[in-house]
């Protein structure tokens, strides 16, 4: 079965666009910075693996892993897509279901960020602050890792025109996680919506 590849590029297109896309990838694309060679490249969320979270995340068949650096951050043009409400983009899960793009994209925010604020509260602070939206439609989801919130939302922060999007919070002992679809327009979110919805429901805890 074919397995997906850890991305490594030298530039993100698109300022590390977060409702764009992460498509700048050069043909390199065998591990992740910092990876080690027996490192499984179908799980990340392990210090081992090209993507350090809080949870384990299984990614989809033929996706690329895209670690970010510091230095890939520094470069984004816009801080509200890689850094919003103190939430850390590290990680995007590149591939193009049925030829159309959309990407996943891993935020992960330190438990200082959670503290005294609930899921909902939580999933509030990151749409607004990267997407700039406040009307969220919420519902509770449980995956592997435990019970958190998504949120359904229309957007045109880095779009030609409005989309409808989903972002996934999930808090844990030792930080929070977003996971939330990228994509041009509509109808690459819409195609790659099963993908996004993958890698929510992968989601667990470590041993």
């Amino acid at each position: 079965m074919p397995r997906p590849r850890v991305a490594r590029t030298s530039a993100v297109a698109a300022a590390v666009v977060l409702l764009a896309a992460l498509v700048a990838c050069s043909d390199d694309r065998d591990r992740g910075r910092g990876a080690p060679p027996d490192a499984d490249p179908d799980l990340i969320g392990t210090a081992s693996s090209a993507c350090d979270l809080p949870v384990l995340v299984r990614v989809p068949e033929r996706w690329a892993v895209e670690a970010m650096t510091p230095e890939m951050v520094a470069r984004a043009d816009d801080p509200r897509l890689t850094s919003p409400g103190g939430f850390a983009l590290v990680c995007s899960l590149l591939g193009s279901p049925d030829g159309i793009l959309a990407p996943v994209f891993l935020f992960v925010a330190p438990p200082e960020v959670a503290r005294g604020r609930t899921a909902e509260q939580l999933l509030q602070r990151f749409v607004r602050a990267a997407y700039g939206e406040g009307k969220i439609d919420m519902r509770e989801v449980t995956v592997g890792a435990g019970t958190g919130v998504e949120g359904t939302f229309t957007t045109s922060r880095a779009t030609p025109s409005p989309v409808q999007r989903r972002a996934f919070v999930l808090p844990t002992p030792t930080g929070v996680v977003v996971v939330t679809n990228g994509g041009l327009d509509q109808e690459s979110i819409d195609e790659g919506l099963a993908d996004y919805a993958s890698v929510r429901d992968s989601m667990d805890l470590p041993d």
